[in-house]
């Protein structure tokens, strides 16, 4: 069984409230793939009262602890190729930090096909391969020595990647530390951690 592995609550308050700058978080139905612990799915609900929200991981442990607080989560491998346990459109899916996990694309393509809502939005966070962290401290940039990172992204192939799928870009930018808002040196410099995207289906 996999280690899990995610950010905390007042990373995901953060990301919460930078998305809602894009997307209006009220009575929309969310998917939050790789869900862990359910950090971001109980920010968001402490944040955002009024939404549908449902959730799936490939770690059984953190499956069963949600279910247990009555969330509605399933188990579900991205890399198994078969289609997710919803049988749903969602107006919302995030995926943070599980793109660069993944060796198969085919389950990937399924849930924007069949699952993602016709001008519904992706959110999508995976580490910068091209952060400036890569060139000053390489020992210890996790992006290219966890070793269960099977792909690394910058901002442009990334970008790159979600048009080929038929994907319209919202934003696509770098956060820094000192500096999660959306302007000039962040958007044109981007050399941030974490590459940070939402992208609509048109």
């Amino acid at each position: 069984m996999s280690k899990i592995a995610e950010k905390e609550s007042m990373v995901f308050e953060k990301y919460i409230n930078y998305i809602s700058n894009f997307i209006k978080l009220d009575q929309k139905k969310i998917l939050d793939i790789g869900c862990g612990t359910g950090n971001f799915i109980k920010t968001l609900q402490i944040i955002k009262k009024n939404n549908e929200i449902y959730a799936l991981d490939h770690n059984e442990k953190a499956v069963r602890s949600l279910k247990e607080s009555n969330y509605n989560v399933k188990y579900f491998d991205l890399n198994c190729d078969n289609s997710i346990p919803f049988n749903q459109k969602f107006d919302i899916i995030t995926m943070f930090d599980v793109i660069e996990h993944l060796n198969s694309f085919v389950s990937f393509d399924k849930i924007i096909d069949e699952n993602l809502s016709d001008n519904g939005f992706i959110v999508i966070t995976t580490p910068n391969s091209n952060s400036l962290q890569r060139y000053i401290n390489q020992s210890g940039y996790t992006g290219e020595f966890d070793p269960t990172h099977r792909i690394l992204y910058t901002p442009y192939t990334l970008d790159f990647f979600l048009r080929r799928r038929g994907l319209t870009k919202v934003i696509n930018y770098t956060p820094y530390i000192f500096s999660f808002k959306k302007n000039i040196f962040n958007q044109y410099f981007m050399y941030g951690g974490q590459i940070f995207t939402i992208y609509k289906k048109q």
